[in-house]
């Protein structure tokens, strides 16, 4: 958490530097969307029905005087909601939800006027694993491993109006949330759908 703070005091100061540049702007954002956990056919769990996700957090936008061209780094928390259906009859679907902390880092291209573009991006998404969630299954995917840090990418379009901002994307993992379970492999993985609403200063 101590690393997240120092981020974000490092955002607001840049954004108080170079404000009068247009350079770097700061907003707030927010959104809800549809998660998925996916396993491979080996696995001892399989994937399961979508369910409802939410963020909220703080984004930046870097302009480079390049046709439109801007970087956007992100950071903010998640909740994650899905389901497992464990298979060889260890039971059936079992819900759970997880913590997260996400920093993406997309690079994009505005088209458009000041007052109003539409904007399409694609990049990387850190993922920091606060919880989970897997504690709260009864007693599918015993002695799990799991991976507390994940790297994943996230692409879409978003249209600017004024100072607000709409975004759909799309995200998935370049890695394994899961590893292992019960000594069986497993690649388990997160996608989702993510819509946001965010607010420039």
């Amino acid at each position: 958490m101590k690393k997240i703070f120092i981020i974000l005091s490092l955002l607001f100061s840049a954004h108080f530097t170079f404000a009068q540049s247009s350079i770097l702007n700061i907003g707030l954002k927010g959104g809800v969307g549809s998660s998925k956990f996916t396993f491979d056919e080996s696995a001892l769990a399989s994937e399961a029905d979508r369910e409802a996700s939410w963020h909220v957090g703080l984004m930046a936008r870097i302009k480079i005087p390049v046709f439109g061209i801007y970087v956007q780094p992100e950071v903010y928390y998640s909740r994650t909601q899905g389901q497992i259906e464990v298979l060889q009859g260890l039971g059936g679907n079992e819900s759970f939800s997880q913590d997260r902390i996400d920093i993406p880092v997309l690079l994009g291209w505005r088209l458009g006027l000041d007052v109003i573009a539409i904007r399409f991006n694609a990049g990387v998404v850190g993922i920091i694993m606060l919880d989970n969630g897997l504690d709260d299954l009864s007693n599918t995917l015993l002695e799990t491993e799991t991976n507390d840090f994940i790297w994943g990418y996230q692409a879409g379009v978003g249209v600017d109006f004024w100072k607000l901002s709409f975004d759909a994307r799309y995200e998935g993992n370049f890695n394994k949330f899961i590893e292992e379970s019960a000594g069986v492999n497993i690649d388990g993985r997160i996608n989702q759908w993510v819509f946001s609403l965010g607010y420039w200063f």
